[in-house]
């Protein structure tokens, strides 16, 4: 699916994840005690690391496929 382009983290981040989150103020939410706070900062983590492994997957398949076009052209 993700070769296709049909689905991967990228996708999932960007128009799954961040848009809900941004639909519920998960972020503004006000007066949560501390194990809320820190569970909301865990999610900030988490959405960090999954748009890092994101970048590193499209970096990975950008020189894939630009080694792949190179060598069809040789």
């Amino acid at each position: 699916m993700a070769k296709a382009g049909i689905y991967d983290l990228r996708i999932h981040h960007d128009d799954v994840i961040t848009p809900l989150l941004r639909h519920w103020k998960f972020f503004e939410l006000t007066g949560l005690d501390a194990e809320a706070e820190q569970a909301r900062e865990n999610v900030g983590h988490y959405l960090k690391a999954l748009d890092d492994l994101a970048r590193t997957y499209e970096e990975k398949y950008r020189e894939k496929h630009e080694d792949t076009l190179a060598a069809a052209s040789a």
